[in-house]
């Protein structure tokens, strides 16, 4: 069975941001093509496997059920919901991402 994968608009803000970053602030437009190919394949991974990660053992993450699937330097929150894999939000790994505060706005 395959899933529909789709984006919320905090995952496509954070993704615009982490793409302009890399290629504009850090002059790296490689580190951006390649952060697109990771998510395109994650995008593609989650389609036919969405169960791949497991819940995310961190509380806040846990009690909503996301799940976690770690790129080269950056994290993709997602969930599962019936036949959909919805990308939640994007972060660099060292955001401190799973605190409840950071969430109030997405």
């Amino acid at each position: 069975m395959a899933y529909s994968v789709r984006q919320t608009d905090a995952f496509e803000d954070s993704y615009d941001r982490a793409l302009g970053y890399l290629a504009v602030n850090l002059a790296s437009p490689n580190a951006a093509k390649r952060l697109m190919r990771e998510v395109q394949q994650v995008a593609e991974t989650l389609q036919n496997t969405p169960y791949i990660k497991a819940v995310s053992s961190k509380p806040f993450l846990a009690e909503n059920d996301l799940r976690e699937y770690y790129l080269a330097s950056y994290v993709i929150v997602y969930q599962i919901e019936g036949n959909v894999v919805t990308l939640v939000n994007l972060f660099h790994q060292t955001q401190d991402y799973e605190s409840p505060s950071h969430w109030e706005h997405t």
